[in-house]
């Protein structure tokens, strides 16, 4: 019973750090390509290494962060290819799930529809962390109207990708706001099975959207 107290106990150390570097990259506290110091985070958060180790780790995983073995941990900076590359796949997989509207399961689009739900729910508390991590869970959704588990895991892959850029663009309450209007948008297309509709709104979407983040990150 004392060792799964100590197991619980850590963990949530793990999340609160990871939680609070979240937040500083969010706010521009830390920037792209800086890097994360074990030696100085286990100080700043007064915790051990090893534990500082493991939300880093967990920060590498979600794509906020990448190792190498020359610089240690750095805060993940996504380059213009990188993008461009990632809108690419984002447009093929998000027009075939517009495509697939029609004969999708109505449990797919059930799922759409809460996704959007926790997604404006998120972003009316004006919580940038919160809205990114929703928006993503909204994408994958979206993906899952083709039916594929894997197809809707690539997609989440993508989305966590550019999950930091886009929390520092869309951070503020009125951007999430917009944002939230315009998913909403698209989720009424799919839910009407306006299928030539949906492909228009996505492909405007993402050429807007990519441009918008590469001129963002070139600044």
């Amino acid at each position: 019973m004392q060792l799964d107290d100590v197991k619980i106990e850590r963990s949530t150390t793990v999340d609160r750090i990871v939680i609070a570097l979240k937040k500083a990259m969010f706010d521009g506290k830390i920037l792209p390509g800086e890097q994360l110091k074990e030696l100085v985070l286990s100080q700043t958060f007064s915790v051990s290494r090893s534990t500082v180790r493991e939300a880093l780790r967990i920060m590498t995983s979600e794509g906020l962060a990448v190792h190498s073995p020359n610089k240690g941990v750095t805060v993940r900076q996504l380059t213009v290819e990188e993008i461009k590359d990632i809108f690419l796949t984002r447009s093929v997989l998000e027009i075939s799930a517009a495509r697939a509207v029609r004969k999708c399961s109505p449990g797919a689009l059930q799922a759409l529809e809460a996704a959007m739900q926790q997604y404006a729910a998120a972003a009316a508390t004006g919580d940038a962390l919160a809205a990114a991590d929703s928006h993503v869970d909204f994408h994958s959704a979206l993906v899952g109207l083709i039916g594929s588990k894997r197809l809707m895991e690539t997609e989440r892959t993508l989305m966590l990708d550019l999950k930091l850029v886009i929390a520092s663009i869309d951070k503020s309450r009125d951007d999430l706001g917009r944002e939230v209007k315009k998913h909403e948008n698209l989720t009424r297309l799919l839910i009407t099975k306006d299928e030539t509709g949906a492909i228009e709104f996505i492909k405007n979407d993402l050429c807007v959207a990519k441009g918008f983040i590469i001129k963002h990150i070139d600044n």
